[in-house]
């Protein structure tokens, strides 16, 4: 559930930098704002990281080693799941295993799911990883270098937060955002209107490209998060 979740936030995040986004004058790094995270009110315990854990079982393996991005995520097997999530235990599954992968974008990540079938999202994103971690899920980083040249002085890691419905039917992903944010900066709406069918469109061709993950349905209502599909058996991040 973990690898899911990261990969529709973040895709969303860097198709919104890939659309040109950052049209700010270098350096005025006070137009970003706060340098925490918003904080959704989120909180877990370890049980709810326990339960979260019998709901989608999939097995984390923490490797060591200095290895190339494209092998320091690898996903094996498969595992039919068919749960819903709480916001509390999406929540612990991915502030307890943030540290385990070397290139992961997103830390202190807070998921709140509403109970109109809304959900708010907010984390820091880290721009010194994304090339790690696109080399690792098969992006393209040229795309992101473009836009991420005009920032030298914008700190390596920054605050996100996205409001959004999504569903997923068969691996085709069908996600509204509300609202989008970089730091304290709103994305322009219109430009999230305008480019919706394309953030669509390349979310569901990533999760096609897995073969371990297939999302029969995902939906997104009364506080949860309810998936049935298949997920990877195992992953082994290399840290």
């Amino acid at each position: 559930m973990k690898k899911l979740f990261v990969i529709l936030v973040i895709l969303i995040l860097i198709i919104i930098l890939a659309l040109g986004y950052f049209g700010f004058v270098p350096g005025v790094s006070a137009l970003f704002g706060s340098n925490q995270p918003r904080d959704l009110g989120v909180e877990y315990t370890i049980e709810d990281y326990q339960q979260a854990k019998v709901k989608a079982p999939v097995e984390i393996i923490v490797s060591e080693g200095d290895v190339a991005p494209e092998k320091s995520l690898i996903m094996a097997g498969s595992v039919d799941v068919d749960s819903s999530l709480t916001s509390a235990e999406l929540t612990s599954i991915l502030g307890e295993e943030e540290n385990n992968w070397r290139y992961n974008p997103i830390t202190d990540f807070q998921v709140l799911i509403g109970e109109d079938g809304s959900a708010q999202v907010s984390g820091m994103m880290h721009f010194d990883r994304l090339e790690g971690y696109l080399g690792a899920t098969g992006g393209s980083y040229s795309d992101v270098q473009k836009v991420l040249k005009y920032f030298k002085l914008v700190p390596d890691a920054i605050p996100f937060y996205v409001s959004s419905t999504a569903t997923v039917t068969n691996n085709r992903a069908f996600l509204g955002i509300g609202k989008a944010e970089l730091g304290r900066i709103p994305v322009p709406q219109n430009l999230l209107d305008n480019n919706i069918s394309e953030i669509n469109n390349f979310v569901s061709d990533v999760l096609a490209g897995y073969d371990e993950v297939f999302v029969e349905s995902m939906t997104l209502d009364e506080g949860e998060l309810r998936f049935k599909g298949s997920l990877p058996e195992s992953i082994e991040s290399y840290r």
